[in-house]
């Protein structure tokens, strides 16, 4: 050991020039850390196949567009005509409502004007009613089945167009 550094203080030059060398040698070849923001390229052949990509995540989904749907008349939903997730568009039948109360009026004045026509009839044969009194009675009852026509059929249209 002792005779390695008398021969670099002998030749200080040559030592000097053959350090530096060296330690710019390992400065070149030295293995580099690789840089974690570099790009790596893989090259390879192409082949027909399926991507499989996956995302996870925590939270809540919720949509940007929602719309609440709903009838002009009160009824019973019997039939739904579409799936859940179905696209429709303007005019789709979304679903058939019971007209039960409307069905129920028209039954109860149909029968309040046929209550109407038999006192009529009866009052002829019995003369138990003034003739005046029936007709009223028949009139009103007529009035009141054009009026629950009319109810009946407002309420189909509505249930088909506002649906």
């Amino acid at each position: 050991m002792a005779n390695i550094f008398s021969a670099v203080r002998k030749r200080k030059v040559v030592s000097g020039i053959l350090i530096v060398a060296i330690a710019g040698g390992a400065y070149y070849f030295w293995p580099r850390s690789a840089d974690t923001n570099a790009l790596a390229y893989t090259y390879g052949t192409v082949q027909l196949g399926n991507i499989v990509q996956s995302v996870s995540g925590t939270g809540q989904v919720s949509t940007t567009d929602q719309v609440d749907v709903k009838s002009k008349i009160a009824g019973n939903i019997t039939v739904v005509e579409i799936k859940s997730g179905q696209t429709v568009k303007e005019g789709d039948v979304l679903a058939k409502l019971a007209a039960t109360d409307a069905q129920a009026a028209y039954d109860s004045a149909a029968a309040n004007l046929e209550s109407a026509r038999l006192t009529l009839q009866k009052s002829r044969q019995d003369n138990s009613l003034t003739l005046e009194q029936a007709r009223n009675a028949v009139t009103s009852a007529q009035n009141q089945l054009e009026q629950s026509q009319g109810d009946l059929a407002k309420t189909y249209e509505q249930a088909f167009n506002a649906v």
